[in-house]
């Protein structure tokens, strides 16, 4: 498939194959884009905005409308694209594609949202009797980088309210999503979005990401992705107004008290999404030792239930790892553990990339690697403990770490939860990346589920015009 930019599909001259995860066959390539592209197509993007802005709300709302519709009709055709590029089970992919119908509809019916808004003056700027109003303008070029564990519905989301806010997108999706995001593309233009408001620009994050991200020409960043990632995009992007969503550790302390039927509960449906790829997958699970033998008991024998294998078989419940690197990485990670003192208690690696849900019981306090990196993958490492300080003494130098405290005694939880500086602290309950998590310590944004109005002005910025 071609990559899209300057108002046309174009080939490239280098190619990147896509391998299906689970078969690993190669069965589509993807252009290599190289720095050089970027400063005509920049050019071509900012006057792609500009024919944006000269539509009316009618007709935006018009093109959100017909893509709704398209996405509507397309939704098995895209859901099949998702599970054949991303490896994430059929049904997974069909919810992501749910998800996104969601999003589109929100903008297809209701027009107030759209273009630009007057708003009140605040009132710090109007001393001495100046009057004026605040006007909310899109910041012009926005750059969109996605990760792979939610090919669609984060690329799809941010575009979509970048454009309704009025601003030309230029989306930079993962090397092993790539196909899903050009597919969106097609379906935007086919929708009457103007051919110059949107570019696709395929290949590595070493060349057309980094370049993309210090560009002149680009006005706004949002960037998704691992912590390493992040920090790469930060310290090569030029002054501009940014969006950073990063995963992190996750973490459940289980108390005494704790229903450990619940706790497995609220493991096995937040752990294993995407494979374990997900932002926010909890991974590390330090267990009183009153409760330890019980859980580990029960996730062993849930987890030997789940069935890996074809994300196209509707049995499926883990599809494929996406990337080999992090296979092996997850293999790597396994070897450390068991050499710090941690046992196997269930799970393999059955073929290159595919893996029976892996339960490392007795990870070290004080060694393991869970309470510090995230992993990408169906692993969980489980620890015994005798106070929750044990615990959570070892992570609090991660100020962006996710907490969940499991127990009955929730007066115990309240007050542990009040003395920890995490951004999320959770009882009773694991969240998920749509649960609308903070990723910016000391900033009120936030990922996942939003209220519309609040995406759109993330795509704007304000502007106050004061008569004095």
């Amino acid at each position: 498939m071609k990559a899209y930019y300057s108002g046309e599909w174009k080939a490239g001259d280098r190619r990147i194959e896509v391998t299906n995860p689970f078969t690993e066959e190669i069965f589509a390539t993807i252009p290599e884009l190289e720095e050089s592209i970027l400063d005509e197509a920049l050019i071509n993007l900012k006057e792609g905005g500009r024919e944006l802005l000269k539509t009316t709300r009618e007709e935006r709302a018009g093109i959100f409308k017909s893509f709704h519709e398209i996405l509507f009709r397309r939704k098995e055709e895209i859901a099949q694209a998702i599970s054949r590029e991303q490896g994430k089970p059929l049904r997974e992919a069909e919810l992501e594609v749910l998800m996104s119908l969601n999003s589109v509809e929100a903008l297809a019916y209701n027009t107030s949202l759209i273009g630009p808004r007057i708003l009140p003056l605040a009132k710090e700027a109007s001393n001495n009797g100046a009057t004026g109003y605040t006007v909310r303008h899109p910041h012009g070029v926005v750059a969109i980088v996605t990760p792979n564990p939610q090919p669609l519905i984060l690329p799809l989301t941010h575009a979509l309210f970048a454009i309704a806010a009025g601003n030309a997108v230029a989306l930079k999706p993962s090397r092993h999503s790539s196909l899903v995001v050009l597919i969106l593309v097609e379906m935007l233009l086919e929708s009457g979005l103007p051919p110059r408001a949107i570019a696709c620009f395929t290949g590595t994050g070493k060349k057309i990401g980094r370049a993309l991200c210090r560009h002149p020409l680009v006005d706004h960043i949002i960037c998704s992705g691992s912590l390493p990632t992040i920090k790469d995009v930060r310290s090569r992007m030029s002054f501009v107004t940014s969006q950073f969503q990063w995963g992190c550790v996750s973490t459940c302390i289980v108390g005494k008290t704790a229903n450990i039927e619940l706790v497995a509960d609220q493991i096995l449906n937040t752990a294993f999404e995407s494979s374990g790829q997900s932002a926010f997958a909890p991974t590390w699970i330090a267990c009183f030792e009153k409760q330890y033998d019980d859980l580990r008991d029960l996730l062993a024998d849930r987890m030997r239930q789940l069935q890996p294998g074809d994300p196209f078989d509707r049995r499926t419940s883990l599809g494929p790892v996406t990337e080999l690197r992090n296979a092996n990485r997850l293999e790597d990670r396994v070897k450390y553990e068991l050499e710090h003192g941690a046992a196997i208690v269930t799970g393999s690696r059955l073929g290159n990339r595919l893996f029976q849900p892996i339960l490392l019981g007795e990870c070290s306090l004080h060694e393991t690697r869970f309470s510090r990196k995230e992993i990408p993958g169906p692993i969980i490492g489980l620890t015994r403990i005798n106070k929750a300080r044990e615990a959570t003494g070892v992570i609090l130098s991660q100020r962006h770490h996710i907490l969940t405290l499991f127990s009955k005694d929730e007066d115990w939880a309240a007050r542990e939860a009040m003395r920890m500086p995490f951004n999320n602290v959770h009882v009773n309950g694991i969240p998920t990346w749509k649960d609308g998590l903070i990723c910016l310590p000391g900033h009120p944004l936030r990922t996942g589920t939003r209220e519309a109005s609040d995406r759109i002005s993330d795509m704007s910025h304000i502007r106050d015009v004061v008569f004095h």
